[in-house]
């Protein structure tokens, strides 16, 4: 089987449209005619996740995010309970014009209990570590 067996595979059976124009769903490393020895998943395509693939004998990775976040984001920590997040998307290639989307975090738990929780960011792993390995750094 190859790589583009597989993409051919989930085509056809996912229940959305499949967006040819978008640069998320691309090869980025081999192409269409690759043979596959095995497909991993993952959230992140983090430089961790790919060597625990290549140990595995896995030679195609699916992340959920795309690999190569070319949108601008930022956020603001307004308060130690608080952080507002914006991103612009402005890729021509995927969207008929540029937008930019705003949310706001939030603690639910507010003055001394407050204490023994953190607001940890989501948009951005740095080092490629996820959320539940910089917790357990953290301990």
């Amino acid at each position: 089987m190859t790589a583009g067996d597989v993409v051919d595979r989930i085509k056809k059976n996912i229940e959305v449209p499949w967006r040819d124009t978008t640069y998320r769903d691309t090869y980025k490393a081999g192409g269409p005619e690759t043979p596959v020895t095995g497909i991993a998943t993952t959230m992140f395509n983090s430089f961790d996740v790919i060597q625990l693939a290549v140990a595995a004998g896995l030679n195609m990775i699916l992340p959920h995010e795309t690999t190569f976040w070319n949108d601008r984001d930022e956020f603001t920590v307004v308060s130690a309970d608080r952080i507002d997040y914006q991103a612009t998307f402005e890729d021509a290639k995927v969207y008929t014009r540029p937008f930019t989307m705003a949310l706001t975090f939030g603690r639910t738990v507010k003055g001394d209990d407050a204490k023994s929780f953190e607001l940890l960011e989501e948009a951005c792993h740095e080092g490629d570590r996820d959320t539940q390995e910089m917790q357990r750094q953290i301990k």
